[in-house]
């Protein structure tokens, strides 16, 4: 009702709840295809220590591979 007597000029719709997940997709495997499509060159600028490490943003989990990984040839 308050939707309604806020917004009643502009029209107001009401849509069945949807649940929201907060969950990651995230794997090393999906991780590992994102950086075979780098370069050569990318793959050795992203050394750091012996291994290129990465950390997904949203769920923070810690990935660490070894270069010969992305070896192409």
């Amino acid at each position: 009702r308050l939707l309604f007597r806020l917004f009643h000029e502009r029209g107001v719709r009401v849509f069945a709840p949807t649940k929201v997940l907060d969950d990651c997709t995230c794997s090393r495997e999906r991780i590992k295809e994102v950086l075979s499509n780098f370069s050569a060159t990318e793959i050795e600028e992203s050394i750091e220590d012996g291994r290129i490490e990465v950390t997904c943003e949203f769920c923070s989990e810690h990935y660490a591979f070894a270069p010969e990984e992305f070896e192409k040839g």
